[in-house]
């Protein structure tokens, strides 16, 4: 078989068409991370969104709690009253009504 022999110029491009192949596959790579990563920011951005989201409705769920606990004494309380009023007794559950929505304004 033949000897292959290259002149310096041949090897000079050679070299310059190994690098620009070389810059051309790095450019591509560069575009398509560019495509992935402006495709995952809506990704991000609804993530932070369902956080704060779920945050909200911590809070939500915290003041519906504290809003039943204190309808629940002001029914106790109510009931108490009513059956005091249509009977004159029940003066232990008056009290009891009466202590039970004293701790629950003084907790607040």
């Amino acid at each position: 078989m033949g000897e292959m022999t290259f002149t310096i110029t041949q090897l000079g491009q050679i070299f310059l068409a190994m690098c620009g192949a070389f810059i051309t596959v790095g450019g591509a790579y560069n575009l398509f991370k560019g495509f992935k990563d402006r495709a995952k920011e809506p990704d991000m951005q609804r993530d932070e969104t369902l956080k704060r989201h779920g945050e909200m409705l911590d809070r939500d769920n915290k003041r519906l709690k504290e809003l039943e606990d204190g309808n629940k004494v002001l029914l106790q309380s109510m009931l108490a009253l009513m059956s005091h009023e249509l009977d004159g007794n029940h003066t232990e559950q008056l009290q009891k009504a009466k202590k039970d929505l004293e701790e629950y304004l003084i907790s607040r």
